[in-house]
Parts: structure tokens; C-alpha cells; sequence
């Protein structure tokens, strides 16, 4: 679903965005792809997300999680799918279901600033392979924890990670996550 990723220029600025600006976030380019409804639950999946990054009641916790006792890759991407699946579980309390789609591209804006996190708190500084490693162990690690609790469809998770593993084997990550290429640049 290209089209669900902000107009910023990267992480560090979706990172330093209050949470009041949260609900600004627009689509980037592929506009045509993206149902408005789907922009919201991206805006409000996202904002979330980056609130709870950002709060000072969590930032501490956030903090130790992506040190990842010594090991910041499995840090980065544990601390991406529990926050993941914290912000879904708690938009099923208020009545939206988060589709795949939002909760894929989400997912990758909430690694990319949890990576810028990381950095400038001087826990790791990884390389784009790293962390797309751990955008893929994320998504295997929110998969696993939804299965637990019986709140995954299977198949439509089977099936995301095969098509991110398709597109990276074919070098068109870029086309199907729009704003990979240029946050890898950064990191």
C-alpha cells in the first residue's frame, strides 16, 4: 500500500515531533493508493507510537529496551514489536481494527525512529543492513507475540513477510515502503 508514510525527512524528525503534532502526519507520494480511512488509522497507529517514544513516563524504559542487554539490533527490534503491538492492542480497546497494511508501513516509521533513538541517545549508531535485519525480526517477534494471545490472522502475516522478503531479494524494498531507501541513507 504505497502512499502511508509521512512527509518528513526521515526519522529524526518524526522522532522530534510533539505529540500534539501527531495528527498531522500526511501520505508522501502514491496518495491515489491510500483510502482516507486508511490515512487515519496510519496518522493515529504512528502518533501513537511516537508519543509513547517520546513520553517521558516511558522514554526511560524505552531507553533500556533498545539496549538490548549489550545486543541493540534484538533491542531495536524487541522494543519495535512490543510498541507495535502495545498501540494495536490498545486502538482495539477503542474500537479500530489496524489493518495489515498500516500496521506494516507503521511499523516500519516506528524502527526507523526508534533506530534514530537509539543513536542519538549514543546506545548504537546500526548500519541500514542492521536495521532492516531488525525490521524483520520485529515484524517475526509481533507475529509470535499476536499468535500467543490469538489475536493474528496467520495467513495475512504469512503472507507480509513473504512479500518483504520478495521485494528485498528483488532490490524493490524501496517501491513497496516508500521512504526505506532514504531513512537507510540517514542511518
Amino acid at each position: 500500500m504505497p502512499g502511508l508514510m509521512p512527509q518528513t525527512s526521515g526519522p529524526a524528525q518524526a522522532e522530534m515531533m510533539q505529540p500534539q503534532q501527531a495528527d498531522q502526519v500526511t501520505m508522501g507520494e502514491g496518495d491515489a493508493n491510500v483510502s482516507p480511512e486508511e490515512q487515519k488509522q496510519y496518522d493515529q497507529f504512528v502518533g501513537n507510537a511516537l508519543t509513547m517514544i517520546s513520553s517521558p513516563k516511558t522514554r526511560s524504559g524505552i531507553l533500556q529496551s533498545l539496549a538490548g542487554d549489550g545486543n541493540p539490533k534484538e533491542g531495536l527490534a524487541t522494543t519495535a514489536a512490543l510498541i507495535v503491538k502495545e498501540v494495536s492492542e490498545s486502538a482495539k480497546k477503542s474500537g479500530m481494527e489496524i489493518s495489515g497494511d498500516v500496521m506494516l508501513h507503521g511499523g516500519v516509521e516506528i524502527v526507523e525512529a526508534l533506530a534514530e533513538t537509539q543513536a542519538s541517545a549514543g546506545i548504537a549508531d546500526l548500519d541500514p543492513e542492521e536495521i532492516e535485519g531488525a525490521m524483520y525480526q520485529a515484524a517475526d517477534l509481533y507475529r509470535g507475540m499476536a499468535a500467543a494471545t490469538g489475536s493474528l490472522n496467520q495467513q495475512a502475516a504469512m503472507q507480509d513477510i513473504e512479500t518483504l522478503k520478495a521485494a528485498q531479494e528483488q532490490g524493490q524494498l524501496g517501491t513497496l515502503l516508500p521512504g526505506i531507501d532514504q531513512a537507510q541513507g540517514e542511518a
